[in-house]
């Protein structure tokens, strides 16, 4: 089993959770926290986010959800994320809320494709509600 941190279309209500919902027992390890001394920063793609890597000023904490996964789902949400094309993963320590940390494996761009790392519209508080977000004021940039 794989654990991932999924941070927008895969979470629980979102339009990708899907994927994991319909792999091999997937297991819910609760809501946590990417903390912001790594360096990252979530944009709006539109109609999904991204976490990028940016200055120490930029720097916000990221909100999410952990998943325990199998290998075919984890080879699943890998091919939905393009990865090692689009996103790449690497694994970080994940906070959830009763302070205990869990070793996550986390997908983020290494760099936006078409977007300036300045000009991407940041998700402000770090946290996607869904693709609303770009609709409705939740980014800034």
């Amino acid at each position: 089993m794989n654990k991932i941190f999924v941070y927008g279309t895969l979470k629980q209500h979102q339009s990708n959770f899907d994927v994991i919902r319909s792999g091999k027992s997937p297991l819910f390890c609760g809501e946590g926290l990417l903390d912001k001394s790594y360096g990252f920063r979530m944009i709006s793609m539109g109609a999904f986010p991204a976490i990028i890597p940016c200055d120490e000023s930029l720097a916000q904490d990221i909100i999410g959800e952990m998943w325990k996964v199998d290998k075919n789902t984890f080879k699943n949400v890998d091919y939905l994320e393009g990865h090692p094309n689009f996103y790449i993963r690497d694994e970080f320590d994940i906070v959830d809320f009763d302070g205990d940390k869990h070793n996550c494996w986390v997908y983020f761009l290494k760099s936006p494709l078409s977007m300036t790392i300045d000009n991407a519209p940041s998700v402000t508080n770090g946290i996607w509600l869904g693709r609303k977000d770009s609709l409705y004021g939740v980014v800034s940039g």
